[in-house]
């Protein structure tokens, strides 16, 4: 296939939703949920994924332009087509950059955001004897990669302890009393993956700051759901899952770092010296999915239909809605933060096996979590933008049965 015929191919796809739902500029009458949920293909399905935080749906469009470039991968040679893949992703990055503030070449394209977080742990230089700063809240495998590195490179992990939802000011407290002169690095998830409760990253990358430490922030859960910038974050490294919300291919991830900081992280081993200052050390991997990547440019442009603002608002209406509808429910807890989004847990007492089979026959599905302070069960509802008031209402309905007959 040709350059030029390729390209096209894929604008023509990029180009099919723009009518669904123009960016911001859509009144609120205009704009249709239900337009936008015959996007999705979860949308129609028996079963309701109320576990979208755990890996997103992607829009039929980019499927259906995912699949297509599979196909053209599929009936040409790879590496001689190299140009016209590195074109599509060099698009999705300045998309991307302009998406989260940052430049392009400040970015790269990885698996995941665990991949992106392990790059930086595992790459940048952490002295003897300082202070590395984590919270329970953080996502478990970045704590388990610094507590085997602390015993590897004989540096301090210092755990703050939080009871998550908790409000502005008590984050910020915690925060304070753990980063001192002797704080190296500090990990700040920017979303809980269990409560779903947006933390106060500026504030406390500027507690970090103040203190001479380097910020590095999760962000699996917030690009595609919030708006936020690694300006105004102004954090040193950043990563993010884009097959989350917003919506690209499953193994598609972003690492942002710092265009001074850059030289200071090691990168892929098999990366050619050539590369020290440059993010593309970050993915010499070599042979990898390039429809994975490509398609990463088709999901941003679906995003951008609708915009991050209106599909806050819209996650946050969702979530509003099934906590206000259990709250009264015998036994139920609900854990929603003062700053949310699409996620937050509740807890029921009870055998876990016992109450997520119940909405399995019932083809509900969810996420049990583990709150680590309370040392409870809790379980996660995550919907995403596709999802309707009727289908919680299938949730909430499934809820009452279960709870007032126990």
């Amino acid at each position: 296939m040709e350059r030029r015929s390729f390209i096209e191919m894929f604008l023509a796809g990029a180009t099919g939703f723009t009518s669904i739902a123009k960016p911001v500029k859509d009144t609120h009458e205009s704009f249709s949920w239900n337009k936008i949920a015959k996007q999705y293909p979860d949308s129609r399905s028996k079963l309701l994924n109320l576990n979208t935080g755990s890996a997103g749906v992607m829009p039929k469009i980019v499927e259906e332009q995912f699949l297509n470039f599979v196909s053209a991968l599929n009936r040409s040679a790879p590496y001689e087509k190299a140009a016209i893949w590195k074109e599509l992703e060099l698009r999705a990055k300045q998309e991307l950059a302009e998406m989260v503030g940052a430049d392009a070449d400040e970015l790269a394209l990885v698996r995941n955001t665990t991949e992106g977080l392990n790059y930086i742990l595992t790459g940048i230089n952490i002295p003897k004897n300082v202070d590395v700063v984590a919270s329970q809240c953080d996502y478990t495998l970045a704590l388990d990669t610094l507590k085997k590195l602390a015993k590897e490179k004989s540096f301090n992990l210092k755990m703050i302890d939080l009871e998550l939802p908790l409000n502005r000011e008590e984050i910020l407290a915690a925060y304070k009393k753990k980063i001192t002169d002797s704080t190296e690095l500090v990990l700040i998830t920017a979303m809980t993956h269990r409560e779903g409760q947006i933390m106060p990253v500026s504030e406390i990358s500027q507690i970090a700051k103040e203190h001479g430490a380097k910020v590095l922030v999760d962000a699996a859960h917030a690009i595609g759901h919030f708006e936020h910038s690694v300006k105004n974050w102004n954090c040193d490294f950043y990563c993010a899952s884009l097959h989350k919300w917003l919506g690209g291919p499953l193994g598609t991830g972003m690492l942002y770092v710092k265009r001074d900081r850059i030289v200071e992280v090691r990168g892929s081993y098999n990366a050619n010296q050539n590369l020290l200052d440059k993010m593309e050390k970050f993915e010499s991997v070599g042979t990898k999915s390039f429809a994975l990547n490509a398609a990463v440019l088709s999901a941003v442009y679906f995003h951008q239909s609708i915009g991050t603002k209106k599909k806050h608002n819209r996650l946050m209406d969702l979530t509003d809605y099934w906590t206000t509808s259990i709250n009264g429910f015998p036994n139920i807890k609900v854990y929603k933060p003062e700053e949310y989004g699409g996620i937050t847990s509740f807890h029921l007492p009870g055998s876990s096996s016992d109450i997520l089979s119940f909405f399995q026959s019932k083809n509900i599905h969810f996420k049990k979590v583990r709150a680590p302070k309370a040392k409870q069960t809790n379980y996660r509802i995550s919907p995403n933008i596709y999802h309707r008031y009727k289908d919680l209402d299938r949730f909430i309905g499934a809820m009452q049965e279960y709870t007032f007959g126990l």
